[in-house]
């Protein structure tokens, strides 16, 4: 994962990219720190992140409270 924009903590987003579809995906899904995302069920198992927690593991700076808008 990289970081779109980094040392921005407001910008910087998870992409939940789902339902392949030829070459691209059906659905393209947005989270900001703050916000847990939910894996779709096709994966096998119930699986909740958060997505502060995924973008500090992948090096971005994550913004305090205002960040989660």
């Amino acid at each position: 994962m990289a970081c779109r924009t980094p040392g921005a903590g407001k910008n910087v987003r998870v992409h939940l990219l789902t339902d392949p579809v030829g070459e691209g995906y059906d659905h393209h899904t947005l989270y900001a720190a703050g916000r847990q995302l939910t894996l779709p069920d096709s994966i096998g198992a119930k699986v909740t992140l958060d997505a502060a927690a995924l973008l500090e593991a992948g090096g971005c700076r994550v913004a305090g409270p205002d960040a989660a808008g």
